[in-house]
């Protein structure tokens, strides 16, 4: 205290439970007022992500022991969890199956609600299979779409090699056959007229794909024709 008995000072709010909390000040004589302390969402990491991502969440100011549950988007409860005696609480959840852009993310405990972002991205999520020849039958598989979006596939060299539209939840499906393009790691992209574009890859290897005839004597001519090889490779036929 000054010498005329005032005196300011500054803390951080430690984790309590949520509420009003006595603040005391204590020299010769003592003094009290009163703060209240309330729920936050100190943390979503990550903030952003494909559907399939593990979002870790973090919060305090809840009640002792209360019950949190975690609301995400369009799904009422993906995860619940209990706050700790000091009112925190951790936990983790998966995105599930959602629709392109922010989603909102609700932490309800006792009376207390907070709301926090995550925001969801495209993502070509599987490809069966994941290499092949040309003529190979591709199965793409996207999540994080917008609802009933038309979702352009591309293929190495080939801009459009086939066009599906989202279903409500932002899910596509779609095939396409491997055309005649180089050997090696092609890129397939899913790019949406809305929401971007998602890229993975697909594996293109070698092929003879035709032999005639494919019996005969000594003396036969017999024409092999190949694909998935590299641009001006040097082939030898044994």
């Amino acid at each position: 205290a000054s010498q005329y008995g005032s005196f300011t000072c500054s803390f951080t709010v430690d984790i309590q439970p949520a509420g009003t909390t006595t603040i005391t000040a204590s020299g010769v004589s003592v003094a009290t007022n009163v703060f209240n302390i309330q729920p936050a969402v100190v943390s979503v990491m990550p903030t952003a992500g494909t559907v399939g991502t593990v979002v870790t969440i973090a919060g305090t100011g809840y009640g002792a022991g209360d019950v949190i549950t975690i609301a995400f988007g369009t799904n009422s409860s993906i995860k619940q969890t209990d706050a700790s005696q000091y009112g925190s609480f951790t936990c983790s959840f998966t995105v599930d199956t959602q629709l392109h852009g922010t989603c909102t993310i609700i932490t309800s405990g006792g009376v207390n609600v907070v709301k926090s972002k995550f925001f969801i991205e495209s993502a070509i999520y599987s490809l069966l299979p994941t290499s092949g020849t040309v003529g190979t039958s591709v199965d793409v598989c996207g999540t994080g779409y917008g609802p009933s979006e038309l979702i352009t596939i591309g293929f190495g060299d080939t801009a459009n090699i086939g066009q599906v539209f989202s279903d409500n939840s932002g899910y596509f499906v779609k095939s396409f056959v491997v055309n005649l393009q180089d050997y090696g790691t092609t890129a397939v992209s899913a790019s949406g007229n809305v929401s971007g574009t998602a890229i993975n890859t697909f594996f293109i290897k070698p092929n003879i794909y035709a032999v005639e005839p494919t019996e005969g004597t000594i003396g036969t001519i017999v024409t092999i024709t190949g694909s998935g090889y590299e641009t001006m490779d040097a082939v030898t036929i044994a």
